[in-house]
């Protein structure tokens, strides 16, 4: 209506757009503002260039940030070695094709938190086929080389760390940004749920219930909550 037209934002800024969001969270939502974390790194590593994704290092420091609001002990980065995958060229470069993206390939690079973990990671959206594995994969290589994280998208990711006190658990509601997010939560979670709305068919209530989850994370690119095929997915979710 006139007066909801009014309190849009220039849908061009990226932050009043997400403001515009959050504002009509409710009181059981709360949100994690990463903003000003990333902003502090900018000099840093945190944002591919030929591809649309956020960098492990990106994704690590929105990590910190949920822990501090999570009241949990984020890991340090020192603590694990980095490695790395050279010659990755993503999606910018898929679209466009531009000699100049081609000429500076980006690299994923990662640290292999849980990598001494198996995940179970299922393939289907009826949840009938599935393969376990390390949450890293070390065959993803050139154009799919952000596949490191978690093989890629799956409905459905289940990573159970048995050093962590059993009744933590979380769920985490993403698309590809959370690839490179879930892993991180090993270190804090004895079970960590990942889940894909665009191909998991299941109802989240009953999920979490079946598997007593008390933390839910919804992690979404800004593409991603401005769709309107994405936001059905979401919806699709609890019905």
């Amino acid at each position: 209506d006139e007066e909801r037209a009014q309190l849009e934002p220039d849908w061009r800024n990226e932050k009043a757009a997400t403001d515009y969001y959050v504002a009509s969270f409710n009181s059981n939502v709360k949100n994690i503002d990463i903003y000003d974390v990333l902003a502090a790194h900018t000099d840093e590593y945190i944002y591919f260039r030929t591809d649309h994704h956020w960098t492990g290092l990106g994704a690590y420091y929105a990590y910190t940030k949920y822990c501090e609001a999570a009241d949990l002990k984020p890991f340090k980065l020192k603590d694990y070695p980095l490695k790395k995958v050279e010659g990755f060229l993503g999606t910018y470069y898929s679209a466009s094709k531009d000699q100049k993206l081609a000429d500076d390939p980006d690299v994923v690079e990662y640290r292999p938190v849980g990598a001494d973990l198996t995940a179970t990671i299922y393939e289907d959206s009826s949840l009938t086929k599935s393969f376990e594995a390390s949450p890293y994969s070390d065959y993803s290589t050139g154009s799919n080389a952000y596949g490191t994280f978690l093989h890629g998208d799956n409905p459905l990711t289940i990573i159970k760390n048995p050093d962590v006190d059993s009744s933590k658990k979380v769920v985490v509601i993403k698309e590809s940004y959370g690839n490179a997010f879930a892993p991180l939560l090993t270190q804090n979670y004895s079970e960590v749920y990942v889940i894909d709305p665009r191909y998991f068919n299941g109802n989240l209530n009953d999920f979490i219930k079946e598997h007593e989850i008390k933390d839910v994370i919804f992690i979404n690119n800004m593409v991603a909550v401005g769709s309107q095929s994405r936001v059905d997915e979401l919806k699709k979710l609890l019905n």
